[in-house]
């Protein structure tokens, strides 16, 4: 693998999302996936989200709204149990946040 220089972008990581290269200031991490702050949407109602207000259900993002809407649907409906993910947050840009490993 390729180190990181600024004019290629070769040893990137891809959004998870896009599949396009994710530059370090635009990186968003979570469940140790990355993707551009850009994609990282609510996959019901499309809202930009920050890490700390976001789950993930069957690898899509949600906003905590819709999170809990689909996870209380899922048990009316269904005996398999929902777990969500609320562990996800940006790269650290202070020393109150920390990131999930990516």
């Amino acid at each position: 693998a390729s180190a990181w220089s600024p004019e290629s972008g070769a040893g990137l990581p891809h959004c998870q999302l896009c599949g396009q290269r994710v530059y370090p200031l635009e990186k968003q991490c979570c469940n140790g996936l990355i993707y551009h702050r850009s994609c990282f949407k609510c996959h019901s109602c499309r809202v930009q989200l920050e890490g700390e207000n976001a789950a993930m259900l069957d690898n899509k993002i949600f906003c905590p709204i819709h999170f809990f809407e689909l996870h209380e649907q899922l048990k009316a409906t269904s005996s398999k149990v929902v777990n969500g993910d609320f562990d996800c947050q940006r790269p650290p840009t202070t020393d109150r946040i920390r990131s999930v490993s990516c």
